[in-house]
């Protein structure tokens, strides 16, 4: 069981550091419009997804046909709303930075993400020991996003810039950032509630990757279903889709790959993990998937140049907050501990 656990929060933390990477791409796309690398790195996520998916289970189509029609609704259903919360979050990082675009959007998804499923499954864990170390954990994390936001004001005070990137305002990027991290935590909505796939794919085919892939056929097919057909709206009705031939512009396509392939790796990752930690997983998983999410998102910020040019007082309000984030992922682990064990 040890090690079992220990597996699932090394997979939780490698699907994190992807995450926090995926959307790197975009910063060296300039001269293509948001919606050709959102739109293209969606395409190609669904076309990795239901490849991943296929080639793991065979029988995908036959776990669906003898699941009940209400869970299989739900997972997709849940699948569209995490991509209506997609859509936001490539409009809030293009607004307001990598780092903390990121940041605020996964802090955000983290905390609704863990906490609402839990009090709709298991409402009498909330006020037991491992219920209430749980929300010490999301009340650090909350307060290393706060100083993080802190540091991001700082950020553009000291550059003497308008919050956020190209010029673009910081109120408008915040509140879509705030929007998506209220519509993202339904990718693990799909993930909770689509469990009884997860299951039948256990009793099938063991406790291992394969299983974990059950629920995220549907979910990806609502989330970039609806990623890919927006943004082919977009790259008609603005004539953003010529871009795509523009000269010096054959490796964005790469980038658009890669950014997709990442998306969908970073989320069958996580829920490979979550199997192994155990029915716990989707609780104290998603924030641990968050936490790394947004430590290398900041760590890119700052290769990236995110950070270049602050001063002193600035950065060190930055590692404040990202060592309050990693106070919180050590307080989530013992969580699962005591929520598990007792």
């Amino acid at each position: 069981m040890t090690e079992m656990l220990a597996l699932g929060i090394v997979l939780v933390s490698i699907a994190g550091a992807m995450s926090g990477t995926f959307s790197v791409p975009m910063k060296f796309t300039r001269r293509w419009e948001w919606e050709n690398i959102w739109g293209l790195g969606s395409l190609f996520g669904l076309f990795v997804a239901l490849a991943v998916a296929f080639l793991a289970l065979p029988d995908l189509l036959d776990i669906y046909r003898v699941s009940a029609t209400g869970t299989l609704v739900a997972t997709l259903l849940f699948g569209v709303g995490w991509g209506a919360g997609s859509l936001l979050f490539g409009l809030g990082v293009s607004y307001i930075g990598v780092g903390l675009g990121i940041t605020l959007i996964l802090g955000l998804t983290a905390c609704v993400g863990s906490m609402i499923p839990l009090l709709i499954r298991h409402p009498d864990r909330i006020l037991q020991p491992g219920g209430l170390a749980l929300m010490m954990g999301l009340a650090l994390m909350i307060s290393g996003l706060s100083l993080l936001g802190f540091a991001g004001h700082k950020r553009d005070s000291d550059l003497g810039k308008t919050s956020g990137m190209a010029g673009k305002p910081f109120l408008v990027g915040l509140v879509i950032c705030i929007g998506s991290g209220l519509l993202s935590p339904l990718a693990n909505f799909a993930v909770v509630f689509g469990a009884p796939l997860t299951q039948e794919a256990v009793g099938r085919h063991g406790v291992g990757f394969a299983a974990s892939t059950a629920p995220w056929a549907l979910a990806f097919a609502g989330c970039y279903g609806l990623n890919v057909i927006y943004c082919g709206y977009l790259l008609t009705v603005r004539n953003s889709a010529r871009k795509f031939s523009l000269p010096g512009t054959g490796m964005y396509w790469l980038g658009a790959f890669l950014m997709g392939s990442l998306w969908v790796g970073a989320m069958v990752v996580y829920s490979w993990g979550a199997l192994k930690i155990g029915d716990w997983g989707p609780y104290f998983g998603f924030p641990l998937f968050m936490i790394n999410s947004i430590v290398c998102a900041n760590l890119w910020g700052a290769v990236l140049g995110e950070w270049r040019g602050t001063s002193a007082a600035t950065k060190r309000v930055l590692f404040l907050g990202l060592a309050l984030l990693l106070v919180a992922f050590a307080v989530f682990g013992f969580a699962n501990k005591l929520i598990v064990h007792g």
